[in-house]
């Protein structure tokens, strides 16, 4: 990952898109969604820009660095908010380093301020054939349970307790990790807040 001046717009622009084009070759079938905009849109305004879009389809239009996109549903994303800057580093260089010596495939990328977000996605599950996993997920479904969510959090705290990092002395971010797919009426929409 290279260091990116947060004041160098267009250097930002490209470390967003790097970012969210590395995310979406874990899932190429459901595009992650951006808002580039936020606020109301004014009267004349492209809507592409204030509406949530597959950045793919918007991308040519960016002019200023993107404010908000979304999450895979496979994709624990870790954003560190501390305001000490040294714990924000501790953190993630010890989850990157157990990620790499235990095989767990990683990225991180430039959040577009002064930040960094860590995400790990996994594998999405399935029962072998198309109607086997329809089969199981119509189960799962009839116990009220976010299976995604469930393994997000198991399999963050895990790697977590194992690289010995304190999500809250780096001030993690539990909204990119605790939303639910059956609420949100959406599975494949978190909001990242850049």
């Amino acid at each position: 990952m290279a260091t990116v001046d947060p004041e160098d717009a267009v250097a930002v622009i490209a470390a967003q898109r790097s970012w969210l084009c590395e995310r979406q070759k874990a899932d190429p079938t459901h595009p992650i969604l951006i808002k580039a905009i936020e606020g109301g849109m004014p009267k004349g305004a492209d809507p592409a820009l204030y509406n949530w879009v597959d950045h793919g389809k918007v991308w040519g239009k960016i002019t200023t660095p993107i404010y908000t996109s979304g999450t895979l549903l496979n994709e624990i994303l870790i954003d560190p908010d501390s305001k000490n800057w040294d714990d924000v580093r501790d953190g993630v260089r010890k989850l990157h380093v157990f990620c790499k010596e235990n095989d767990i495939p990683h990225l991180m990328g430039f959040s577009g301020g002064k930040g960094v977000h860590f995400s790990i996605i996994f594998e999405k599950f399935t029962a072998g054939d198309t109607e086997s996993s329809k089969e199981l997920f119509a189960q799962i479904e009839k116990c009220d349970v976010d299976l995604y969510k469930t393994v997000r959090r198991v399999l963050l705290f895990e790697i977590a307790k194992r690289a010995n990092v304190d999500l809250e002395k780096i001030g993690m971010d539990k909204k990119k990790l605790n939303y639910s797919a059956l609420k949100d009426g959406d599975s494949n929409f978190n909001l990242i807040v850049f």
